[in-house]
Order: structure tokens, then C-alpha cells, then sequence
């Protein structure tokens, strides 16, 4: 079996990411428009889920510009939150610093986890459990810190 180039499987999650934020982030502010004088019922009740969310989203925006993707649900429409709630272009670039350390964090895990698996299969799997263990004490510490505030 041929190896990914490293580089250029990084590039291209990196690419991914962004493009996704900037296509959230037109899709944000085409809501907005489109949902700005609707009375339909249909839209009425989306306008008042993705307002919801973006008082959420207002609450904790540092948390979300950095660790969006992480977050579920609400973290992959962030950049549709943020256009949504009228933030500037600029806001696309605090996303694109939490993207890269998104790819890199889960890039560089899953190298060094590749690697150990080449080597040694028994600290591999412990390892493996660990890094679950570990992501999921962080995904529950940061629900109950967003329940909280």
C-alpha cells in the first residue's frame, strides 16, 4: 500500500476546513436576508433556532473560534452563527487560527498513533484508549462549562 504524503494530506483537511467556513459564512449572511421579513411559519421557526444559537454562539465566541470544530452541533455552523449575527469578515480569520490547530492537533495524534501502531501494538491500543478517554473528559468538561454560562 502507497503512503499519503503527510504535507499534502494536511493540506488538503486544512483547505477543507476553510472552505467550509467560508461557504458557512455566505450562507450566514444569505439567512440573514432571506429570513429578515418572512412570516411563513416554517421560517419563523428556523430564525428562532438559528437565533438561539447564536445567543450561544455570542456568549462564548472565543471558545468557538477556537474550538468550533470540536464542538458538536453548534460548533460546525459557527461561522454560519457568526455571519448570522452580523460579525465582520474578520472573524473568518479567528476561525481560520482554530482550524489549523483543529487539523494540526488530529493530524499530528493520528501520525503518532500510526507510528506506534507500526511498532508496538500494545502501548498502540492503551494508547488509543487513553486518547479517548482523554477527548471525551474534554467534550463533557465543555458542555457543562457552555451549560453553566
Amino acid at each position: 500500500m502507497k503512503k499519503v504524503n503527510q504535507y499534502i494530506s494536511l493540506s488538503i483537511s486544512y483547505l477543507a476546513l476553510v472552505c467550509g467556513d467560508f461557504l458557512l459564512y455566505g450562507a450566514g449572511i444569505f439567512l440573514k436576508k432571506l429570513l429578515k421579513n418572512s412570516e411563513k411559519q416554517l421560517t419563523q421557526f428556523l430564525k428562532k433556532l438559528i437565533e438561539a444559537n447564536c445567543e450561544i454562539f455570542k456568549r462564548n465566541e472565543w471558545l468557538f473560534y477556537l474550538f468550533c470544530k470540536i464542538i458538536a452541533w453548534i460548533g460546525k455552523i459557527a461561522p454560519l452563527l457568526a455571519a448570522y449575527s452580523g460579525k465582520d469578515f474578520s472573524c473568518i480569520i479567528k476561525f481560520l487560527f482554530g482550524d489549523l490547530w483543529y487539523c494540526l492537533t488530529f493530524f499530528y495524534a493520528a501520525y503518532a498513533m500510526g507510528t506506534l501502531a507500526e511498532h508496538k501494538l500494545p502501548f498502540f491500543i492503551i494508547s488509543i484508549a487513553m486518547f479517548f478517554l482523554t477527548l471525551y473528559g474534554a467534550k463533557s468538561a465543555l458542555r457543562k462549562f457552555l451549560k453553566e454560562h
